[in-house]
């Protein structure tokens, strides 16, 4: 009986170990994704806090800019890439990281790039890497770069936006003034300059930059304008005595005067035409004219599509469907081409950056010919053609030849 009571007692100790090796090893997991947790979000706080100085500079160098050269602004500034981050990024060997950090006296970045350690060690530019919060690694550790340069600054590009168009702020009706070659005032935005990359869409300044001039020009209240309101009078300085006369020296002929050349009046530039809809999907008829098909086998349709508005309208994407019919293999909108490779019944097409100009525009869309059976690669089928602009707002042609 005393027997069995202590193999059973070997039996549970076993146990208890074996469990509390598993806790253990749970433990180590645990701290050692807090550690990487942690490191990770202070480099992405550092990141942002770094695109958010360079944004504020970029800002105040639009801000510089408009008071010297306004009617350039736009010029100069608009789509204007506004690069962040560097061009180094740190990355360690296998060696682990219990190294120290080297600290800033001990080291000097060289005008070529190169870095020199105050032992006498040195690392070309391109075999060390270096980040605008934190130090480099040392240790007999050889640094290296992450990534090359010019892939790592795509994705953190941001990008200055410099609007003019009225009908895209709340309330423009005080942004152009009749007969203006430039605005009153600028609408300001930096953003990413690609969704995908490392800020996304995480970050977007905005502000407003006026021209004082232009706006005392258009009446503002309470700024003074030469053009319309006398300067105010001034009373002159008492007379004095005028010192006595002297013999004048004497007086030499004067060159002869140039005529200038004629002035020359700068054509204005037309103020914008207001848009004449509420949504960019009320001025396209959804209704197709002049169909036609044609081909050997039929497989091709064209037909017209109507902009009502005076104005092109921005497309963002555009979705193709044939239902109960063949498949199509090309198609080509308002002389551009959106695709073209292998037979699908439906297909959309994102991202677009494209424009459908004002009135009638032609589409075309060829099938394969082999793509419907026995019969025609148009017969029986529905034709659907939807658009998105960039207010969000979408419409579909559709028909049935």
């Amino acid at each position: 009986m005393l027997r069995t009571n202590r193999r059973a007692e070997r039996g549970s100790s076993m146990v208890e170990t074996l469990v509390s090796g598993a806790l253990l090893s749970i433990g180590v997991v645990g701290v050692a994704v807090t550690v990487i947790y942690q490191q990770n979000l202070e480099t992405s706080t550092a990141r942002l806090w770094e695109a958010t100085g360079d944004a504020t500079a970029e800002l105040e160098a639009v801000r510089a800019a408009s008071e010297s050269d306004w009617s350039a602004l736009k010029t100069n500034f608009d789509g204007r890439r506004v690069e962040t981050g560097m061009q180094f990024h740190k990355q360690v060997s296998s060696t682990t990281q219990s190294t120290l950090l080297l600290a800033p006296e001990a080291y000097t970045i060289e005008t070529d790039g190169s870095l020199t350690l105050t032992d006498g060690r040195s690392f070309a530019s391109g075999d060390y890497s270096l980040d605008q919060y934190e130090y480099p690694w040392v240790g007999g550790v050889k640094l290296q770069t992450l990534l090359d340069p010019t892939k790592k600054l795509a994705g953190n590009q941001l990008r200055v936006n410099v609007i003019d168009d009225a009908t895209s702020l709340k309330d423009g009706a005080l942004m152009w003034a009749t007969g203006a070659s430039s605005p009153n005032f600028y609408a300001i935005e930096i953003s990413p300059g690609s969704s995908s990359g490392e800020f996304g869409n995480r970050l977007r300044f905005q502000t407003y930059i006026a021209d004082h001039g232009s706006l005392a020009k258009a009446g503002a209240t309470g700024v003074f304008d030469p053009t319309t309101t006398p300067p105010p009078t001034t009373t002159p300085p008492p007379t004095t005595t005028p010192p006595p006369t002297t013999t004048p020296p004497t007086t030499t002929t004067p060159p002869p005067t140039t005529t200038p050349p004629p002035t020359t009046t700068p054509t204005p530039t037309p103020t914008p035409t207001p848009f004449e809809y509420d949504t960019f999907m009320e001025a396209l008829n959804k209704t197709a004219t002049g169909i036609t098909v044609s081909g050997s086998y039929s497989e091709v349709i064209n037909f017209i599509v109507t902009n009502k508005s005076a104005q092109g309208l921005p497309v963002t994407a555009i979705k193709v469907e044939i239902k109960k019919g063949g498949e199509f293999e090309f198609v080509q909108i308002a002389d551009v081409e959106i695709y073209a490779g292998n037979a699908t019944n439906k297909q959309e097409f994102k991202n677009l950056e494209m424009t459908i100009p004002s009135g009638d525009f032609e589409v075309q869309v060829t099938a394969d010919p082999n793509s419907n059976g026995n019969k025609t690669a148009f017969q029986g089928a529905e034709v659907k053609i939807k658009f998105t602009f960039s207010d969000d707002s979408k419409v579909e042609v559709k028909f049935k030849p």
